[in-house]
């Protein structure tokens, strides 16, 4: 995968998330990498996204009643995003790995109602 990051060879200072996510789509599903433009900002730096913006993420999902199993998945694709920045040196951390998933137990929404037959 790092060989088809053009930003991994020679990254210009700060790496935004904008310009990141332009090549990463290219492997995977734009519509959840859409979802973090529309909530972090195309141009903010890869290095501003820690633990309470993942945080934040998730919550934000959850309030407009995502699905557990969908937040987890939009979480292990910026992870997968963020760790190809710690394998190249340009990140620290992955602070993805420090937001624990959310449970994924039948029927769990934001929104949920509980239905039971009579």
């Amino acid at each position: 995968m790092k060989n088809q990051l053009p930003w991994l060879k020679s990254p210009a200072l700060p790496l935004t998330l904008g310009r990141a996510m332009t090549d990463y789509t290219t492997t995977n599903p734009i519509n959840i990498f859409c979802r973090f433009l529309m909530h972090f900002g195309a141009a903010t730096p890869v290095t501003d996204i820690g633990i309470p913006q993942v945080k934040e993420y998730v919550q934000a999902r959850q309030a407009e009643g995502a699905a557990a199993s969908t937040i987890n998945e939009e979480k292990a694709a910026l992870s997968r995003l963020l760790q190809d920045l710690v394998d190249a040196r340009m990140l620290e951390a992955n602070p993805v790995l420090m937001v624990p998933n959310l449970s994924e137990k039948a029927g769990h929404r934001a929104d949920s109602r509980v239905i039971s037959r009579a």
